[in-house]
């Protein structure tokens, strides 16, 4: 494992591997000059850059983090897509897609070989065994999408609580909330927060249920059993406006922290392409 370093000498360390979902893990503990970490000369550290090859292959690059921690902390990177998606559809290969077709709220069509997959105002098919996602017209979709989907499928049935939790309340949340908070909920401050009626008129044409929270709010089913909260406060001239985005507290038993900033990404961006809107 090789790892490029900023800056090298005593002080804290950041280590990196790869876990079995081909997502990179760092733990960050007290180190001395090393070739094998990522050295911080401070034990606050913000905003550093890193970069991670496994095998002369990159395993995590390019993210900035801000780390506030003593003794030895652990958080996820944003993960591989070849490597993620290759395991995920090769876990998919093994399962048998119609005995989990009702738990996940989808139908098993046997001449397509594949579970049609409800998703907002959409719908999905999850081919087997292969694992490639495609939208109901044939059109595939993207890497990311395909993984999140995956992930959603073979993740454990679970059943929803009805308590809303934000990113940060997520297992890792706080180590990685600066990042989603500028990849989702800025962006949803930004093109809902002077228009909050917008946002409840876009979410309710991608199936939305619009909910008494905040200024206004919508609570979007990405998946069946997956409901996911959006919420804007409007601003005025004294006070900016403000936005948040929830999740059932069920979610920290469904999937990894990693695929929740993708699924809150991609619902803003639906939501500002339903609104007329380009990101």
């Amino acid at each position: 494992m090789m790892y490029t370093k900023y800056p090298r000498g005593r002080g804290y360390g950041l280590f990196a591997h790869l876990d079995q979902r081909g997502r990179g893990r760092l733990s960050f503990r007290k180190c001395r000059r090393t070739r094998n970490c990522l050295v911080f000369r401070k034990r606050k550290a913000q905003f550093y850059r890193y970069s991670v090859t496994l095998a002369n292959r990159p395993v995590a690059t390019g993210f900035f983090i801000t780390l506030r921690a003593e003794g030895c902390r652990e958080m996820s990177l944003p993960y591989n897509l070849e490597v993620t998606l290759n395991l995920a559809q090769k876990k998919w290969a093994m399962v048998a897609p119609e005995k989990i077709a009702f738990s996940k709220g989808a139908v098993w069509e046997e001449k397509k070989k594949a579970l049609l997959l409800p998703s907002l105002n959409d719908s999905f098919y999850i081919y087997h065994p292969d694992g490639a996602v495609t939208y109901k017209n044939n059109t595939s979709v993207e890497p990311r999408l395909n993984v999140l989907i995956l992930h959603y499928l073979l993740g454990p049935e679970i059943s929803l609580k009805g308590e809303w939790i934000s990113f940060k309340e997520l297992p890792g949340g706080p180590l990685y909330q600066q990042p989603f908070y500028g990849r989702a909920v800025f962006p949803l401050i930004r093109s809902f927060g002077q228009n909050p009626a917008l946002l409840v008129k876009a979410g309710i044409s991608l199936g939305g249920i619009p909910i008494n929270h905040g200024t206004a709010a919508v609570e979007l089913y990405p998946f069946p059993k997956l409901p996911v909260r959006l919420v804007v406060w409007a601003g005025d001239e004294e006070i900016p406006p403000g936005g948040t985005i929830l999740f059932d507290i069920s979610a920290t038993e469904l999937m990894a922290t990693e695929d929740y900033a993708v699924l809150a990404e991609y619902l803003v961006r639906r939501l500002q392409k339903q609104a007329g809107e380009s990101n």
